[in-house]
């Protein structure tokens, strides 16, 4: 699973998909693709590299969180604040451990616990005696305004959000006390105070001691931040020169007091402007939302509007299936998968109805069900006996003869028979379908001239099944990221009887014999170069990984 969570890479941004993302991101750290600063670059490797390097080192499996940690990766760098970010606490998984991670960097600024901390799935709390949080730059060495370029005394950004409303006289984070820190309740409860962004102290009337506080200072201003509304600014934005060897505490302030609070999120970056604060907020506010632990008023991700009619269609309500759903739409369009697809059924939502629908457009080859068939949360399986489902797509009509492609995700390693298809006759003419293993045999014709034009021994029926035609004599076949033949079977001419699905139309009526496999998703399309086919895969395995039914 961990290396899975590591293969995420380009989510929802770049303007091509996954590729070879364990060994990528490997190489980016290895071959030194890093910026200015030393960080592992997002250019180099795609932004939601990190995202899968801090699953894999945090340990997390949980798909909601896996969803909300790609989704803040993503988010962070659409508005630009990812290069500005020295650290990244995200504080989930419910450990000490998975607390201590740095998103940004997963080798870098490791967050050093002391004391009675109380790590859960809300993030820490804690003890008000002698507990708190400080990022390392070694083992015992804290981050401070000097020690750690590009952070200064005139450059620096630091953040907590926080959960409960008490009212306590001590700094929840900051660089010292007296020196540069935050104090979400003052004054009985109605101020907040912040110390560091001009030479003297700062306090404006703000009852609300929940949310994001978030204090900044540079280019000769400084702010104080919370939930992404300024409540007090100043000339200067300079910490004090007493701040600027003490070591950046979280959840207590160094010589200024324990916290007894519930923290959420830390951050520590470079100067972020007004604007950049309240898209960093926003951000922050978005993930707490997708977790449910969220303060005050929600922010719900958005969706991609192709995803949004399939789930309304689909009447898929979930947030994780949602979430999967909205992932897979905008990392097919961002490989430049989506143009070569005419069906993509994504089997989400449990159902006959849900599994009927036609991502890529619900309105058209919507598939038909009949007979014997369990539907479940990890996809259709038919009776054996009778059921099948027609996806109302007839090659001559709707495919090329020379571009064509089909996809099977199995999550049954039986030796059964075929997963779909369609021919002119009896005898398998003008054949396009898929048996991914009959007779410890991968039979892929893709506008073939029959069944035994194209096949190749396989002795695993589950996976993910990839067949595709480029030209009139180039036809290949893949089982997930490996390619298993480079055939060169001729073309023949496009059926004219529906493509149908755990069974294959043999002269316009089932076979008669049906699939024993389980069927998690299913696509018909233009033709896939090689590239595309791993890219594919990587993205599917994905889609399935966060719906936890992976194979």
């Amino acid at each position: 699973m961990a290396n899975i969570r590591h293969n995420l890479k380009n989510l929802l941004l770049k303007g091509k998909s996954f590729v070879s993302v364990i060994n990528s991101s490997k190489e980016n750290i290895l071959n030194g693709n890093l910026d200015k600063r030393g960080w592992q670059s997002v250019s180099a490797g795609g932004s939601d590299d990190f995202a899968g390097i801090f699953l894999s080192a945090t340990g997390i499996t949980d798909p909601t969180i896996t969803s909300a940690v790609y989704t803040l990766v993503n988010d962070l760098n659409g508005y630009g604040l990812w290069t500005k970010m020295l650290g990244i606490y995200p504080l989930v998984g419910g450990t000490a451990s998975s607390h201590s991670w740095n998103l940004k960097d997963t080798t870098k600024l490791k967050m050093r616990w002391v004391g009675g901390m109380t790590h859960d799935s809300n993030g820490v709390t804690g003890n008000g005696t002698n507990s708190y949080g400080q990022p390392d730059i070694t083992g015992t060495t804290g981050i401070n305004a000097t020690n750690y370029p590009p952070l200064t005394a005139t450059n620096y950004g630091i953040s907590s959000y926080q959960r409960n409303t008490s009212v306590e006289y001590i700094p929840q984070f900051g660089f010292g006390y007296a020196n540069g820190y935050v104090m979400c309740s003052y004054a009985g409860g109605t101020q907040n105070y912040f110390i560091g962004i001009t030479a003297s102290p700062n306090n404006a009337t703000n009852p609300n001691k929940t949310g994001l506080f978030h204090m900044y200072g540079g280019s000769g201003v400084g702010s104080g931040i919370v939930n992404g509304t300024k409540i007090v600014s100043g000339t200067g934005g300079v910490l004090p020169n007493t701040a600027l060897g003490t070591s950046l505490w979280f959840a207590g302030n160094n010589g200024g007091g324990y916290s007894n609070r519930n923290f959420a999120f830390f951050t520590v970056s470079e100067y972020l402007n007004d604007t950049e604060a309240a898209n960093l907020y926003t951000s922050i506010q978005k993930f707490q939302t997708t977790l449910n632990r969220f303060v005050g008023t929600p922010i719900y991700p958005s969706f991609d509007s192709d995803a949004q009619s399939f789930m309304t269609s689909a009447s898929i309500t979930d947030s994780t299936q949602q979430a999967a759903v909205n992932y897979l739409v905008t990392d097919l369009k961002s490989a430049n998968l989506w143009s070569k697809m005419k069906a993509i059924y994504p089997m989400v939502g449990g159902t006959a109805s849900s599994h009927s629908y036609n991502l890529k457009n619900p309105a058209q080859f919507q598939i038909t069900w009949s007979g014997g068939l369990t539907h479940s949360s990890t996809g259709v399986i038919s009776n054996t006996i009778n059921g099948y489902g027609n996806t109302n797509i007839i090659p001559s009509i709707n495919l090329s003869l020379n571009s064509a492609s089909a996809t099977f995700y199995s999550r049954t390693d039986t030796n059964g028979a075929w997963e779909f298809g369609t021919s002119t006759s009896p005898g398998y003419s003008n054949m396009f379908g898929g048996a991914v293993r009959a007779a410890n045999r991968y039979y892929y014709p893709t506008n073939d001239v029959n069944d035994n034009s194209a096949y190749i021994s396989n002795t695993n029926g589950s996976g993910y099944f990839i067949q595709s035609r480029t030209g009139a004599s180039t036809v290949s076949a893949f089982r997930n990221s490996s390619k298993l033949v480079a055939g060169t079977s001729p073309s023949a001419s496009l059926s004219t009887y529906n493509i149908l699905l755990l069974t294959f139309s043999s002269f316009g009526a089932p076979f008669g014999v049906y699939s024993t496999k389980e069927c998690a998703f299913f696509s018909i399309g233009d033709g896939l170069t090689d590239t595309d086919a791993s890219n594919l895969y990587t993205i599917i395995q994905n889609y399935q990984t966060i719906l936890s039914r992976q194979v």
